[in-house]
């Protein structure tokens, strides 16, 4: 039996995850304000690259606003 064979959250969030790397400053401040905000930091920017990405992508011209309440 192989430690990948069980069912393991942390791994199986690991594995479905890939690195990204950010200025210090902005890490700092999003961790910040998810903490005053009750959220998960990581939760926070995958949302926040999501909607950004796909504004861009797909609309330009509208204006992006960030529901945080809903995560």
């Amino acid at each position: 039996m192989n430690l990948s064979d069980f069912d393991d959250p942390i791994i199986n969030e690991r594995n479905n995850n890939s690195a990204l790397y950010i200025n210090k400053y902005i890490a700092r401040s999003l961790v910040d304000f998810a903490k005053s905000n009750k959220k998960d930091p990581r939760v926070l920017a995958e949302y926040f690259l999501s909607l950004g990405i796909n504004s861009a992508k797909y609309d330009k011209d509208q204006k992006v606003v960030f529901d945080i309440e809903s995560l």
